[in-house]
This record gives structure tokens, C-alpha cells and sequence, in this order.
């Protein structure tokens, strides 16, 4: 007996945590081709979660990837599920910028300027459909340095305009939203920069971890354990 409870809050945890903590991981892919060398791509992942009605999109350029900045950031929201412009938090050594958002000159003096991504959509995402929702876009101030390194990640809030996960995966997986990165400092002497678009597919891990939560729940229900 003491074994099925235990295993029922197993299944419970499973079912409350991963909704709000564990969510889904997506890949990215390549869509240009400026660097030459195949082992000169880096390894990004992007991990979504969900809790209180914000989602908050993970993106993380992993370590042991090859010299590599991202430096922005695209959204083509086309059934405008997100809100924005976004929240950000930045990692260590990062600094992103919303586009809109008021930079203050460093001495208090002077008008404020409006920061704006440039260029203002994907570089190379046309041929793809890709239109960058423009109130989404983020992106570094100043040099490639502020951007995501291997090792570094960022993670951006959006308020989900009476939408759900469900809601975003499924757009994700019929490109009704599109996620996509402009990366710099590719290459052994760091001056090539290409453009990728995520994998509409969640990570395996994300979708077992999902299945392992709902089958406990089914399995002890049939125990009249819940």
C-alpha cells in the first residue's frame, strides 16, 4: 500500500511540475548557409514553460558549442497569441533590449532614444514565410560580446493573450509561430553570421516526460488509488 501512494505522488508531481517547470524543448536549424564548416554551427536549444498565464521562452547557446553569439532574436506571431513587448531576464554577461524600449543616456542628460533590432526582420527568412512581428523582437545594444555565448541563456516573458501552452505548441508545430535567431561570430575567425529557425517538433525528453505523467495518473486511477 505504502509503495501506491508512493507512486501516486509520483504521478501527481509529474502532472503539477512538469506543466509549469519542465515544459517543451525545441532545436533550431540552420537556414543560411555563410559558414563554411559544418562544425563551425552551434547548439541551440529553446525550452518553453508556462505558469500564472506567462509563457517564458528558455533560448541557450549550450556549452561546448563552437564560437558562436546570438545577437537576436525574431517572432513571427501570426495569430498574435503572445503579448508584447517581452520581459527579460538576462543571464550573466548578457544584455538584450527589447525593441521600443528607452535608452537613457549613461550621464542622465540628453533625449532618450528608442532602441529598434536591426535589421527588423530575419536576415534570410523570407523565402521561409518568415515576417518578424516586430512589438516581439529583441535584440543586443551595443557589441556581440552582450549577446548569448556557449554556456550563456536568456529567457523572455510573454503574456499569453488568452491562449494556452497547447495554444503555442500547436502554432509552433504549424508555423503559425515562428521562432527565429540571428547568430554572429561563426567561423574560426569569427566573421561569419547565419540565421536559424526553430524545429517545429518538441525534444523527445519533453514529450516522454509529458506521457510518463499523464500514463501514472491513468494507471492509478484504474487502482482507485486517486
Amino acid at each position: 500500500m505504502k509503495s501506491a501512494y508512493f507512486l501516486a505522488s509520483i504521478g501527481l508531481f509529474a502532472l503539477l511540475v512538469t506543466p509549469a517547470f519542465a515544459g517543451f524543448t525545441y532545436d533550431f536549424e540552420r537556414i543560411t548557409s555563410n559558414t563554411p564548416s559544418a562544425s563551425d554551427i552551434p547548439l541551440i536549444q529553446m525550452d518553453i514553460s508556462v505558469a500564472n498565464d506567462i509563457v517564458s521562452f528558455t533560448f541557450s547557446n549550450l556549452v561546448g558549442s563552437p564560437n558562436s553569439t546570438i545577437t537576436k532574436i525574431y517572432f513571427d506571431d501570426m495569430n498574435g497569441l503572445l503579448g508584447g513587448p517581452g520581459n527579460i531576464v538576462d543571464g550573466l554577461g548578457v544584455s538584450f533590449l527589447p525593441e521600443g524600449a528607452l535608452i537613457v543616456n549613461e550621464n542622465g542628460n540628453g533625449k532618450p532614444k528608442v532602441f529598434s533590432v536591426s535589421p527588423g526582420d530575419l536576415p534570410g527568412g523570407a523565402p521561409f514565410g518568415f515576417e518578424a512581428t516586430a512589438a516581439l523582437s529583441l535584440g543586443i545594444e551595443k557589441t556581440p560580446a552582450d549577446g548569448i555565448n556557449p554556456g550563456d541563456w536568456l529567457v523572455v516573458e510573454y503574456a499569453l493573450q488568452g491562449s494556452s501552452i497547447t495554444d503555442v505548441t500547436s502554432a509552433l508545430d504549424n508555423e503559425t509561430l515562428q521562432i527565429g535567431l540571428h547568430v554572429q561570430q561563426l567561423g574560426p575567425n569569427e566573421n561569419y553570421s547565419d540565421s536559424f529557425v526553430i524545429v517545429h517538433a518538441p525534444a523527445p525528453s519533453a514529450l516522454l516526460l509529458g506521457s510518463l505523467g499523464v500514463g501514472m495518473f491513468g494507471w492509478l486511477r484504474r487502482k482507485r488509488i486517486l
